[in-house]
């Protein structure tokens, strides 16, 4: 059986840097801590083609002096969270059920203090803001920019070259302002 494809996830600016478990073995996540602008540090992830001996935010590692080489991306702001722990598994799932997947976003869940609602997301809305996974195959035509909504002006860019595929289901937590 083939190893498991490496996942980096990049996730904005944040004062702590803390997304809940995932039951996933190849997750590296990188946050903004650095003061920097997320586009500038949405930017210098794409940059990143591997990394070695990488152990402070891995989940789980399983060989930190290996050399690990990213097969796929994703980029998320500071207030997301995973909606289970197999959210990572499912996105990595559907993107080695073909080779002409390159992006991938998915359905979402927004809580707050009083409730939290499903979110159906059409990829065609210009009013998506939304998390986004890429192939390293797409890493080259990413460009993030310091605009709002930061998300989804390097989707409207990408779309215009790849398909963007829609899984139907929330497996990310947008959580707002205020909310637990």
């Amino acid at each position: 059986m083939p190893q498991s494809p490496n996942v980096l996830i990049a996730t904005g600016m944040s004062e702590h840097g803390h997304i809940p478990q995932q039951d996933y073995a190849n997750l590296f996540t990188k946050y903004n801590l650095e003061g920097s602008s997320d586009a500038d540090f949405y930017n210098k992830m794409v940059q990143l083609k591997s990394i070695e001996n990488f152990s402070e935010n891995k989940i789980t590692p399983s060989d930190p002096s290996q050399h690990y080489e990213f097969d796929i991306y994703g980029f998320l702001p500071a207030n997301c969270k995973y909606t289970y722990t197999h959210s990572i598994r499912q996105i990595v799932n559907f993107f080695q059920r073909h080779e002409k997947v390159e992006l991938v976003i998915c359905d979402i869940i927004e809580q707050n203090n009083a409730y939290q609602h499903y979110q159906y997301i059409h990829s065609a809305s210009p009013q998506n803001n939304i998390p986004f996974f890429i192939r390293n195959s797409v890493v080259n035509n990413i460009e993030f920019k310091n605009e709002d909504p930061i998300f989804q002006n390097q989707l409207n860019i990408l779309k215009q070259k790849y398909i963007i595929f829609h899984i139907a289901e929330p497996l990310i937590t947008m959580v707002q302002e205020g909310s637990g």
